[in-house]
């Protein structure tokens, strides 16, 4: 996933051909649709000629995402990345170990490649999950059970060179 994300503005200049500028904003701080700067001069685009894009830098690569004509979903949409984004900056910066969710955080798993803990409601990816209880007193030791497996596996994983790490690989824990 990308760490930052830029809207960009996709056009047909006047002999000048296609070219990808900035946005300009107004002064009071919308930006300006019909409007996009180039080579430091604005220059006024036709409505129907050409398009956003959400420019992003994945593995030192520029990635370039057509969005439309529409301003509004085009900042929505750059809202929902850079959200995205810096939760993965934050999660990475704090080294965290696990993440807790329901299915749906298996998207995140992959993008970021953080353990996920599958717990609460949905969990469709596995078979019976959707049947263990998460409340009262059976549920708060399957929880605790789940997030100690998830733990005694990533310990079991990285200490797994004999003589060197595998004084915590442990048969009884």
């Amino acid at each position: 996933m990308a760490n930052t994300a830029n809207l960009l503005r996709y056009a047909r200049l006047p002999g000048l051909g296609w070219r990808r500028g900035t946005l300009v904003q107004a002064k009071n701080g919308r930006i300006k649709p019909n409007a996009l700067l180039y080579g430091g001069v604005e220059h006024a685009v036709e409505p129907d000629n050409g398009v956003f894009q959400i420019r992003q830098y994945e593995n030192g690569k520029n990635a370039y995402t057509n969005c439309g004509t529409d301003v509004e979903q085009t900042l929505a949409r750059l809202a929902q990345l850079q959200a995205k984004a810096s939760l993965l900056t934050a999660q990475r910066k704090l080294g965290m170990a696990n993440d807790i969710g329901n299915t749906y955080g298996k998207f995140l798993e992959r993008d970021t490649k953080t353990p996920l803990i599958r717990l609460g409601f949905p969990i469709f990816d596995r078979h019976h999950h959707h049947r263990y209880p998460v409340w009262g007193y059976q549920g708060g030791l399957n929880v605790l059970v789940t997030i100690l497996d998830k733990i005694f596996d990533h310990i079991d994983q990285n200490t797994n060179a004999i003589a060197k790490t595998d004084y915590s690989f442990d048969i009884i824990r």
